[in-house]
């Protein structure tokens, strides 16, 4: 609490010294206005869309789905959102002199790609690998963990008749 009040008295928040302030030109000019809707788009982890620098118009739907389009590949994706999303960020644009917010976040989605078979059995071949290589690398340590047991029991026997 000490630290907001501290914030306050300073006239603002100041970031840390090792902040680098983005300089790079917006992507876009924002001609904001009363109807214009900011979302922000979540994608797969570890599956970038391939639709950069692409306008995409969306074909909507009336099944729950907001809409789909296909990117550069010939993958299609679905653009879906849940009420739990509700969005509670603001879109600030960046500026040599200061940044401005742009407006409130309207709508968080998420795209979601359904692989196809042929993406499904390339994948699975590439677990199956590493799965192979897991459980050959785990049956190699249970050979060696029984043979050095197995090793030990024989030592120690000799021992005890000695």
């Amino acid at each position: 609490m000490g630290d907001t009040m501290d914030v306050a008295r300073k006239g603002g928040y100041k970031p840390p010294p090792e902040f680098e302030e983005d300089i790079k030109d917006p992507l876009i000019e924002l001609n904001l206005t009363d109807s214009t809707e900011l979302w922000l788009i979540q994608w797969p982890i570890n599956q970038a869309p391939d639709f950069d620098g692409q306008e995409v118009s969306l074909k909507l739907h009336h099944d729950g789905c907001l809409g789909s389009f296909e990117g550069s590949s010939g993958k299609s994706y679905e653009v879906v959102s849940f009420k739990s999303q509700n969005p509670e960020a603001m879109v600030f644009l960046p500026s040599a002199s200061e940044s401005k917010i742009a407006g409130k976040i309207s709508r968080r989605v998420s795209l979601v790609h359904y692989p196809e078979p042929s993406e499904l059995q390339k994948h699975n071949s590439l677990n199956l690998k590493e799965m192979s290589q897991r459980s050959y690398c785990s049956y190699l340590d249970n050979v060696r963990s029984s043979l050095c047991n197995s090793f030990l029991e024989v030592l120690g026997k000799e021992t005890l008749k000695q």
